[in-house]
């Protein structure tokens, strides 16, 4: 809800609006929506690309899930104690990784539903930002995300922030929006407990991290619209 509240101030701040409205909710969900435009950022750059060339990116990138054999294992220190010979930890073992997975599940409106109440077609400006870092398909402690996160790399997992803004035409009783998913990189593999030496448990885990970026966030935004 912050990050929400913080968007919708950003869209009223850099917003002019004559005849149109904003909302956060659609009075009519079942409408079908329309792609406006599909943005592709990635390592500083932005190229508007069709639905085809996108889906085409995503089957080249996200089958590229390999077997990590030249990924040594990694003993993140959970804690000391002094009465154990040896100190618990986590050991994390990746069997396999995608290094620039479109994360789809990730999806989501970034902005409020921009509308146009008059019997012209209008122009705005919709200015959008959002932040990614880290998520995973289980539920994980922060120590077990440390552990997996020391494992891939620390360039990866940092909070990342992209903002920009678009340009839409919005057709009379249209409302647009902006939707952001993140390119990151996506690693399977075992988290292993260890207690004073014992194998305590294993814990599988897909995880996704985000990368490093001249944008600050790579990824995919989509301007999208539809009548209410």
């Amino acid at each position: 809800m912050k990050l929400k509240k913080i968007l919708m101030f950003c869209s009223i701040f850099t917003m002019i609006f004559s005849g149109g409205s904003f909302a956060l909710d659609n009075v009519s969900s079942d409408a079908e929506e329309n792609i406006v435009k599909i943005v592709l950022v990635k390592d500083g750059k932005e190229q508007e690309i069709t639905q085809d060339e996108l889906d085409k990116i995503i089957e080249e990138s996200n089958k590229e899930y390999v077997e990590s054999k030249d990924i040594d294992n990694f003993n993140y220190i959970e804690s000391h104690d002094a009465r154990l010979v040896n100190p618990p930890r986590y050991q994390y073992i990746e069997s396999s990784r995608i290094k620039e997975y479109h994360h789809k599940g990730r999806n989501k409106r970034i902005t409020p539903y921009v509308r146009n109440d008059t019997s012209s077609t209008i122009s705005r400006n919709i200015s959008f930002s959002t932040t990614y870092s880290r998520s995973s398909d289980i539920t994980l402690t922060t120590k077990e995300f440390n552990a997996i996160n020391a494992q891939i790399g620390k360039s990866y997992g940092v909070s990342r922030t992209y903002s920009d803004s678009v340009d839409a035409k919005i057709k009379p009783k249209y409302e647009s929006w902006v939707e952001f998913y993140p390119i990151v990189y996506k690693s399977y593999g075992t988290l292993r407990y260890y207690y004073d030496g014992i194998n305590a448990r294993d814990k599988k885990a897909t995880t996704y991290f985000s990368r490093a970026s001249k944008n600050g966030l790579d990824g995919v935004y989509t301007v999208k619209e539809r009548k209410y």
